[in-house]
């Protein structure tokens, strides 16, 4: 991870906390290939590491478990060996 990497996480992962509801971390450690953030009075540590190089691929949180078409896109149809999960009775 270089600089410019561990810089684009950081404010991303600030941004994150922000939206939960966190404050800003107390420290933030940059390493060769890892970043450490840090809530003293949380007692919370949050480690990213071992990110690609490049921009980070397209994200899609309402498309993470859908099957995939033979062109790679998302498809909202079961596919024909899906098994159906079944619950034991109360």
């Amino acid at each position: 991870m270089n600089a410019e990497q561990r810089e684009w996480t950081e404010r991303r992962t600030r941004a994150i906390a922000t939206e939960a509801g966190l404050p800003m971390p107390d420290e933030v450690e940059h390493h060769e290939s890892s970043i450490v953030l840090l809530w003293h009075d949380l007692k919370l540590a949050v480690e990213i590491d071992e990110i690609p190089d490049g921009p980070p691929p397209p994200f899609d949180p309402y498309d993470l478990d859908l099957p995939r078409r033979e062109d790679g896109s998302a498809s909202d149809e079961e596919p024909e060996d899906a098994e159906q999960e079944t619950y034991p009775p109360f």
